[in-house]
């Protein structure tokens, strides 16, 4: 296997590192942006919803406990509630019956209910005051609910409850609140989805809504279709607000209510929350989608224009190192600064090459000089030998 020799102080892998160094943070920067905007719209949404959420519940519960105090003061003070307690004689109990059925019926129009009833548990004697929206079958179904359980046990737990609770009558949600006296069964009750009306007004998006929670998670009832949507988790986390749902998102940022056992919750599809950042959305990831497909082009274009020549240039001075000096860098389309150091570093080359010739014929000019000193030295010496021994 051939092993990869990676030279980092070349100037090709520099430029590449450098290339890579400038155009990696800013893709990175691009899509940290798009999600901190994200963040910041989804952040600023639930904040919104949260606190219409606290303010509705506020007037539910303010509401509901105005009616709490109305059936406190009946139960300690009223004397007619006494009388049916502790009845002297039958017209005293008709009376005092018909005077408690005028004034629910009158206060009933000022506060937030559905209905008020007082019900004599021995003489199994409901009277109540019913708003007229109610039909008369869910009257009677409510009347029964009631009966029932005030008849199942004297001391029924409903009644013992010290704020309102949530029942379910044939898969409808009710908020009720009682309070036994003696044998006499006080109490209000309101439908969820009376609740819940004012809030159908508001616009949370074609698949969005409000709810009503029971305590234990189950959706009581809710704007448009939200109420089916049994497989999203209404749990909230420490921003006040989660996320979740299958297939698709969800925001949910509700509140608790002080006097009941219920909550109140905001659904809002995450389609909805972001539907202003489409296009920077879309801006965001065209422009990382065009930096990441140039990128490769951006490497080629520097191969091309800087690394080649290099190379080229490189591969003629290792054959001049060599000794090899009638190597020239040819002649082939570039920048030019390449062009112009090209043919520089020719006529440098060539000039050098002449010099070279000059300085080699010099040497022989002076080789040759000296041999022909030599020889006129060494032609007189034997000559007068030669003479010599002529004689």
């Amino acid at each position: 296997m051939r092993r990869l020799n990676i030279r980092w102080n070349s100037i090709r892998v520099k430029l590449v590192v450098s290339g890579l160094l400038a155009t990696v943070p800013l893709i990175g920067l691009l899509f940290y942006n798009n999600y901190y905007a994200i963040h910041v719209v989804r952040d600023q949404v639930a904040n919104s919803n949260k606190n219409m959420m606290s303010l509705y519940m506020r007037e539910i519960d303010n509401g509901l406990e105005d009616v709490n105090l109305y059936l406190n003061s009946l139960v300690s003070s009223d004397q007619d509630v006494q009388i049916l307690d502790l009845p002297q004689n039958s017209d005293d109990y008709i009376m005092s019956k018909t005077r408690l059925s005028q004034k629910l019926s009158n206060h009933l129009l000022i506060y937030k209910t559905d209905a008020f009833f007082v019900y004599s548990i021995s003489d199994d004697d409901l009277m109540d005051v019913v708003d007229g929206r109610i039909e008369i079958s869910e009257k009677e179904t409510v009347r029964h609910f009631i009966r029932e359980g005030a008849q199942s046990s004297p001391a029924w737990d409903a009644a013992r409850n010290l704020h309102w609770f949530t029942v379910n009558i044939n898969g409808q949600y009710y908020l009720m609140r009682m309070m036994l006296v003696g044998d006499i069964l006080v109490g209000a009750w309101v439908k969820a989805n009376t609740l819940l009306q004012p809030l159908s007004l508001i616009d949370f998006g074609a698949s969005g809504g409000a709810l009503l929670l029971s305590e234990g998670g189950d959706v009581m009832i809710g704007t448009n279709s939200v109420n089916s949507r049994q497989s999203l988790s209404f749990r909230q986390d420490g921003n006040g607000y989660s996320l979740n749902g299958d297939g698709r998102q969800y925001l949910v940022a509700g509140e608790r209510s002080r006097s009941g056992d219920f909550s109140l919750v905001a659904l809002i599809p995450s389609s909805v929350i972001l539907q202003n950042l489409p296009y920077l959305n879309r801006l965001v990831f065209i422009i990382s989608a065009i930096g990441i497909v140039l990128l490769p082009g951006f490497l080629l274009f520097l191969r091309k224009a800087l690394l080649i020549p290099l190379k080229r240039i490189e591969a003629v001075m290792k054959r001049i190192g060599e000794g090899n000096f009638k190597f020239r860098v040819e002649s082939f389309p570039a920048s030019d600064e390449f062009i112009m150091m090209n043919n520089t570093f020719n006529r440098m080359m060539a000039q050098i090459e002449e010099l070279k010739i000059s300085v080699y014929e010099e040497q022989l000019n002076k080789q040759k000089a000296e041999l022909q000193h030599l020889q006129l030295q060494i032609n007189p010496h034997f000559f007068h030998e030669y003479v010599i021994d002529y004689l």
